[in-house]
């Protein structure tokens, strides 16, 4: 099958791309991203829909890179294809890794996204997915994480998925497209270069289909994973009391089930891992109550039959909201209130001050988050948020850094969140899902003293 006719399938297989829709093709100027953007330009024109594209000059190699942008500039040209083009210069902000420029891109393509009502195209092909699955298992990941690359996320979509590096080459050859190199992929100083020319290769002396059955896995994983996750879920509704989840049923569940079940309620106190995975199973067989997480006094145990996780700070306990809903606070220090307000209230409240609003949730739709215990804190790495009105989600470290956040208050902003889901967000107030509508009855507000 032609890398034409798997770009086209994948787009339709997974309603990557539809009639008049905006795409912006990431163009770094190597063979991917080239191959992407020439293939992405043809079926603009056949399936119509509007190809614009971004490049990012992270300011990190000099003369190099401005080649590159230069490069990428005139291939734009020639195609008559507008383009976006951001200086990061993170030299300049003594920000050199390879985590720094990922975030300065992704938080290019997130703003511009959003300005231009569009999808992001990246080039990442099959032999990167089958890359990214090698380094989480060694590096230690779950079986979401061995699930790889996604084809879509968010506003982002891979057209090259299904398609291997050596395809992609070749299809470069084929269509006599240039494209440039960047000299740090031979760098064996980055982690993923040496995966790339020292790991793979002795894979593929195994089997010449190693990167292929490596991303086949992935996709299986990744199916899997979400089952899991489904099952879990359903247990957990079934199983649930007011005091907490009934032992018994969990004990029963195949043990993949109660595993992903006892992350999905270790999620509003802290993040999981094998560790308290291991130490939930512990608490559940009749151990005595297991320590989660040290420093935020989060614990597991077997209560009458009941298996809950808890935090060890009753008195921290914060709002005047019903009894089966738990906030909880790590800035004891500080006048926190959470109350749950009739709709005429808001209204009143908000004549004299419109700016309030964004701290008033629709009551009716974040209660069921709220009964899995939320916690005002502040930030973790995962965090993910969609800020009313911006029409799309990110994770807070792209928020704070796309909205020029100072680096000393990021960890010091408050955020009331359920898990990695942040609900809302000291200067920003609630998230989208959770603004009042003209069906809202009661709202629940968020206080917090400066």
């Amino acid at each position: 099958m032609s890398i034409k006719t798997k770009v086209s399938d994948t787009i339709a297989t997974w309603r990557l791309i539809r009639s008049g829709e905006t795409v912006i093709a990431a163009v770094s100027g190597g063979a991917d991203s080239v191959a992407m953007f020439h293939l992405l330009h043809d079926l603009s024109q056949k399936q119509n829909f509007r190809l614009l594209a971004a490049h990012v000059n992270h300011g990190l190699r000099g003369a190099a890179a401005d080649a590159d942008e230069t490069f990428v500039r005139q291939l734009c040209e020639n195609a008559d294809v507008p383009l976006f083009v951001c200086h990061a210069d993170l030299a300049a902000k003594g920000k050199t890794s390879e985590n720094d420029a990922r975030e300065a891109r992704y938080a290019f393509f997130d703003q511009l996204a959003k300005e231009q009502g569009a999808k992001v195209a990246t080039a990442h092909t099959l032999t990167d997915n089958a890359e990214t699955v090698l380094l989480r298992l060694a590096r230690g990941c779950s079986l979401g994480g061995a699930g790889g690359i996604p084809v879509q996320r968010d506003v982002f979509i891979r057209p090259l998925l299904f398609c291997t590096r050596a395809e992609v080459e070749q299809y470069c050859k084929a269509e006599t497209l240039s494209f440039v190199t960047d000299e740090t992929n031979a760098s064996l100083q980055y982690a993923r270069n040496r995966v790339r020319h020292k790991v793979a290769p002795e894979l593929a002396r195994i089997n010449t289909r190693a990167a292929q059955n490596i991303a086949l896995f992935a996709q299986d994983a990744a199916e899997t994973a979400q089952y899991i996750d489904q099952q879990a879920c359903a247990l957990l509704s079934a199983a649930r009391t007011d005091t907490g989840t009934v032992a018994a049923k969990l004990r029963r569940a195949p043990l993949p089930v109660r595993k992903a079940a006892f992350c999905q309620l270790m999620e509003p106190f802290c993040t999981p891992d094998r560790a308290k995975v291991e130490a939930c199973t512990k608490a559940l067989e009749g151990a005595k109550k297991a320590q989660l997480a040290r420093g935020l006094n989060v614990f597991a145990a077997v209560r009458q039959g009941s298996f809950v996780i808890y935090r060890e700070e009753p008195g921290q306990t914060i709002g005047e909201l019903t009894p089966d809903l738990r906030v909880y606070t790590e800035f004891p220090e500080h006048g926190f209130e959470i109350l749950v307000l009739p709709v005429d209230q808001m209204i009143k409240n908000c004549k004299q001050n419109k700016k309030e609003l964004k701290n008033y949730a629709d009551y009716g739709m974040i209660k069921n988050k709220l009964e899995k215990g939320g916690v005002l804190r502040t930030r973790r790495a995962r965090d993910h948020f969609r800020p009313a009105g911006r029409g799309v989600g990110k994770t807070l470290k792209k928020l704070f850094i796309e909205d020029g956040v100072p680096l000393p208050e990021r960890d010091r902003l408050p955020v009331l969140a359920c898990g990695s889901e942040v609900l809302w967000a000291w200067g920003y107030g609630f998230a989208e899902d959770y603004v009042p509508g003209s069906q809202t009855e009661e709202v629940l507000l968020v206080k917090i003293e400066p």
